[in-house]
C-alpha cells in the first residue's frame, strides 16, 4: 500500500497514493485514541428520495439501536431531510469525514446498486474512498450488501482494489458475489438484502390504503399493487413521462375493463425528480380515476415512508414492480410479485427464492400491447403456487438478510 500502481491512474486525486499513505501515517497517530465501540456511522448511497434507500438504512438502523448503538448519518449535505429515519442522533458532513471517523468503532457503507459504475463513477470512487479512511481510523468498516453487475468500471476496480482486506464486503445475491469476485479478486460474503429486515409499520398514513384493500377484497375483487419505474424507462430511451404515463394507462384500462374482477393501487416507491415513480403513476392514475373511480387507488409515498408501503402491500393479492425494493417488500411479507428489470439484479433476488419467469424488461411492454395484462394474470394464476414457495424459503432469505450485520 501507498506505492504507484498501474491503477493509480484510475484513481481520484483525493484517493493518490500520497494522500493514501497520510491516511496510514494518521492510523498510527490515532491507534491509541479512544474510539466509541457502540458509536455506529452509516453512509447512504444516494442523497434522500428513494424508499428503497430508506428501508435499508432504517432496517439497519433499528438492529443497531436494538444492540444499543449511537448511529450516525455521513451525508453530502447536512441541510438534506433525513427525519424520516428514526433511530439518527445526527448527521456529519462529508467535508468533516476525516475528522469524524476516528470516533466510530463501526463503519457501514451501503452499497445498494451504485458501486459497479453503471450509474457513475465518481460516486463509487468517493463511497469507497470514504471506507479505505475507516478501514484506518475508524474500528470495523463494512460494505452492506450490494449488486454488482458484470461489466464494472475500471475506476472501480481500481477503487477497490485499494481497500483493505480488513473491509468486510457483502454482496446481496449469488449473481453479483460471483461477479464482484471474478472481477475484483476480492472474497465477499453471500447476504440477501437488509431491508428485508424492515418491519413493516402500521399508522393513522397506511389506514386509508389498508382499509381500501380490505373492503375491495370483501366485495370479492382481486387486490393487484403497480408500481412502474421512470427509470427503467429512461434506460430503454422512454424519457417522457407523460407519454409513459398515457400508453401505461391504455395498458391498464385494457385490464379493468376485461377484468372487472380486479382493482388497482398504485404505489410509488421513489419520489425524487425525473427519474422516480410519482409523476407518471399520478399521470396513471388520473386517467384511470374518472371512469373507475372505485377501482383504483394512488398511495401517498411521502406520507406513508417505507415501512408503511411494506406494510400496504401485504395486503394485496400480487404485485407489479419496476423498483426492486418494493419487490423486497413484496416478497418480505409473502406476496408474489413480478418486475420490469433493469441493470441485471432483480434476477439475483428472485433467485433466492428459487422464482423463475417474473420479470420482464420495461421494452417488452412498451412494445408489446397487452403484455402488462399478461403479467398480471400470470400472477394471480399461480398467486397460491407462489404463496407457498416464498413462504418456503423467506427464513433462509430473512437469515442471509442478517448475515450483514
Amino acid at each position: 500500500m501507498g506505492k504507484q500502481t498501474n491503477s493509480d491512474t484510475l484513481l481520484p486525486d483525493f484517493a493518490s497514493s500520497k494522500n493514501r499513505r497520510r491516511i496510514e501515517s494518521l492510523s498510527s497517530q490515532h491507534s491509541s485514541r479512544p474510539r466509541h465501540k457502540r458509536w455506529a456511522i452509516i453512509v447512504p448511497p444516494a442523497d434522500p428520495g428513494s424508499l428503497g434507500d430508506e428501508a435499508m438504512i432504517q432496517a439497519l438502523t433499528t438492529k443497531l439501536r436494538r444492540k444499543l448503538y449511537t448511529v450516525d448519518l455521513l451525508v453530502s449535505d447536512v441541510n438534506q431531510d433525513w427525519s424520516h429515519i428514526d433511530g439518527i442522533r445526527r448527521k456529519v458532513s462529508e467535508k468533516d469525514y476525516l475528522e469524524a471517523l476516528p470516533d466510530y468503532a463501526n463503519f457501514y457503507l451501503i452499497g445498494a446498486d451504485v458501486l459497479d459504475g453503471y450509474y457513475s463513477a465518481k460516486t463509487p470512487q468517493k463511497l469507497l474512498w470514504y471506507t479505505f479512511v475507516a478501514a484506518h481510523l475508524s474500528g470495523r468498516a463494512t460494505i452492506i450488501g450490494s449488486s454488482f453487475n458484470r461489466t464494472p468500471t475500471k475506476e472501480v476496480i481500481a477503487s477497490f482494489s485499494i481497500l483493505p482486506t480488513s473491509v468486510r464486503v457483502c454482496m446481496r445475491d449469488k449473481f453479483s458475489l460471483n461477479n464482484f469476485k471474478e472481477k475484483t479478486g476480492r472474497d465477499a460474503t453471500l447476504v440477501s438484502d437488509v431491508a428485508f429486515l424492515l418491519k413493516p409499520a402500521i399508522s393513522d398514513h397506511t389506514s386509508p390504503y389498508t382499509r381500501w384493500t380490505h373492503e375491495q377484497k370483501l366485495i370479492g375483487q382481486k387486490v393487484v399493487g403497480v408500481n412502474m419505474s421512470q427509470h427503467s424507462f429512461l434506460d430503454i430511451g422512454f424519457g417522457d413521462p407523460k407519454y409513459n404515463a398515457r400508453y401505461m394507462a391504455a395498458e391498464l384500462r385494457r385490464v379493468l375493463d376485461s377484468r372487472p374482477e380486479i382493482s388497482l393501487i398504485f404505489l410509488p416507491h421513489d419520489i425524487r425528480p425525473n427519474f422516480g415513480d410519482a409523476e407518471i403513476l399520478s399521470g396513471v392514475f388520473s386517467q384511470l380515476s374518472e371512469k373507475y373511480p372505485n377501482r383504483v387507488k394512488l398511495v401517498d409515498t411521502k406520507l406513508v415512508g417505507a415501512a408503511g408501503i411494506k406494510a400496504i402491500a401485504r395486503t394485496v393479492n400480487v404485485i407489479v414492480s419496476g423498483r426492486m425494493h418494493l419487490a423486497i417488500a413484496s416478497l418480505g411479507t409473502g406476496v408474489p410479485v413480478a418486475s420490469m428489470v433493469y441493470q441485471g439484479k432483480f434476477e439475483g433476488l428472485y433467485a433466492h427464492f428459487n422464482i423463475e419467469g417474473l420479470t420482464v424488461s420495461p421494452r417488452d411492454v412498451l412494445d408489446n400491447k397487452g403484455k402488462f395484462a399478461e403479467i398480471i394474470t400470470i400472477l394471480l394464476t399461480q398467486e397460491q403456487e407462489l404463496r407457498e414457495k416464498i413462504a418456503q424459503h423467506l427464513p433462509a432469505v430473512l437469515k442471509l438478510s442478517k448475515n450483514n450485520l
